[in-house]
């Protein structure tokens, strides 16, 4: 069985297209040299059995390429494949014409129910060849968008070959052979015609010079060829030379077909089995790299973990003992500032004055920064908090800045929320303190309202304050930036920062909108309650 592969698979390969040709020349030559000396006038038994093997291989070669369609899905290997089934069931009801005990079956004489049906199963196995370059046509053209479906094939045959069926069993044909012309059955130059354009168009596309079932489609249709136009349409009585002849050319035609699916399926049988190995071998040498990777990564996550945790903690612990000596540095100058206050000059008192400010800002700034390095690092575990609690609490933490600017803030209808409650009140007193600090308004208003979206509550705090430029959106959230003077809106430029982080920390998202007649819009996204 190997060898009979390896011979397949050399043939199939074969090299020089001359030498191709001359073999196909040679056999042809050699069945016109054995016909000029009768060797081929035969009996009804001998095309009996002609027929017969003509029927297996034809039925073979069309489960072989209905089987090999499936697998790959070339509407060419379906039309080859339904082809030949149709080709064989009209081999094989040519057989059973030749038979004396059927003769009375049929309306039409032996002399021309045989080569009628002879005719018909050549020149449907041409139609459909044929038919395959136009399904090649229409494919490059159209692609994948508009693929030839299995229905349409099976159909177009199915009625082609019940129609034949019907013609050779139910009506009375005409002669089939014609004496006083020079072709005793020029009717088979159809289907010789039809073989010859497909042999032009495959020969010419050139396919058949790489591809191992093309290169036997074409020595196939050269045999058809031969087999139709230079010996069944110079027969003229049934079972002559010529009609022996053509029989054996044609089942040179077939085992040609057959040959070449051999020779394909075992090519595409043999390229998966080296595709399986070079793909275990590459997925080997990628989990192998997967493993390196995922190895080094975890190493740098735990690496860049520990240097997070560094930083946080000297970030935590710069920022408290920070504290010590600025409160030592502001009693100092509250001394200074009650007991040499006489002794200072206007001026002195002025920078004594400026000492006191930056003294403040920087312990705020220095709160602000360890509130910010806090948030990630704390431990606290989320629990069901009441939203409307955070937001009353944050006003009224903020009632003096409130009070003194007279705002109003209206905050009703607040959702349960699965967080961290200090940090939510870090969030809603820095969103309504900004709101009411950046207002140039008589009466600066907030509105806090909530809404379900999706899987999580959307929060909104709107305000009539001075707005921010669209330009700076992006850029308000992140740590020490300022868009305003620190003697016209004093500050540390950490608050929306904090905002942003806190907010992710639960897992949410904010942003802002600038509203039509002025004032801002804060946005944020926190959990529903878990049940």
């Amino acid at each position: 069985m190997i060898a009979i592969r390896n011979i397949f698979k050399k043939l199939g390969r074969f090299p020089i297209p001359p030498l191709y040709i001359a073999i196909i020349a040679g056999i042809i030559w050699l069945e016109y040299t054995l016909e000029t000396t009768n060797a081929f006038s035969g009996s009804q038994w001998a095309h009996l059995i002609t027929e017969s093997v003509s029927t297996i291989i034809a039925f073979c070669i069309g489960v072989l390429a209905l089987t090999r369609y499936y697998a790959s899905k070339h509407t060419t290997i379906l039309l080859l494949g339904v082809g030949f089934i149709g080709s064989g069931l009209l081999d094989g009801f040519h057989s059973l014409a030749s038979s004396n005990a059927l003769y009375e079956l049929f309306p039409s004489p032996p002399q021309a129910l045989i080569p009628w049906s002879w005719n018909a199963s050549r020149t449907f196995l041409a139609l459909l060849l044929f038919f395959s370059l136009i399904a090649r046509s229409y494919e490059k053209k159209h692609g994948e968008t508009k693929p030839i479906s299995d229905d349409f094939v099976y159909t177009v045959a199915f009625i082609l070959l019940v129609s034949c069926l019907a013609i050779l069993a139910l009506l009375p044909l005409g002669r089939a052979y014609f004496p006083e012309y020079i072709l005793g059955r020029p009717q088979e130059l159809i289907a010789g015609a039809l073989f010859g354009i497909t042999l032009i168009w495959y020969y010419r596309s050139k396919e058949w010079k790489n591809g191992q079932l093309e290169f036997w489609i074409v020595a196939s249709l050269i045999f058809g060829v031969a087999s139709q136009c230079l010996f069944m349409s110079r027969s003229f009585t049934l079972y002559d030379d010529m009609y022996g002849a053509a029989h054996i050319l044609k089942i040179l035609s077939y085992l040609c077909v057959f040959a070449g699916l051999q020779v394909d399926m075992y090519t595409t049988w043999r390229s998966e089995i080296h595709l399986s190995e070079a793909l275990h071998i590459y997925t080997g040498e990628l989990e192998n790299r997967v493993k390196e990777r995922t190895t080094d990564l975890s190493q740098a996550i735990e690496a860049l973990e520990a240097s997070n945790h560094e930083l946080k903690q000297f970030a935590y612990i710069a920022s408290h003992d920070l504290q010590t000596p600025l409160r030592s540095v502001a009693g100092y100058i509250k001394l200074l500032n009650g007991s040499a206050l006489e002794n200072l000059d206007q001026d002195e008192r002025l920078w004594i004055s400026k000492i006191s400010d930056c003294i403040e800002r920087m312990s705020k700034l220095i709160r602000d920064q360890l509130n910010y390095s806090k948030i990630d690092s704390s431990t606290v575990s989320f629990k069901d908090v009441n939203f409307q609690i955070v937001c009353n609490d944050a006003i009224e933490s903020l009632a003096p800045a409130i009070e003194d600017k007279q705002a109003e803030i209206n905050c009703t209808g607040m959702p349960l929320i699965h967080g961290d409650y200090s940090q939510l009140l870090q969030l809603m007193e820095n969103l309504i303190g900004n709101a009411v600090k950046y207002c140039d308004a008589e009466i600066p208003r907030v509105s806090i309202s909530a809404e379900h979206y999706d899987d999580d509550w959307l929060i909104s705090v709107k305000d009539n304050g001075i707005g921010i430029d669209p330009k700076q959106h992006q850029k308000v959230f992140e740590i020490f930036q300022r868009l305003h003077t620190q003697k016209k809106y004093p500050g540390t430029g950490i608050g929306l920062a904090i905002c942003k982080r806190v907010v992710e920390r639960h897992h949410g998202t904010i942003w802002l909108e600038t509203n039509e007649n002025g004032g801002t819009t804060f946005f944020f996204t926190l959990p529903t309650i878990r049940l």
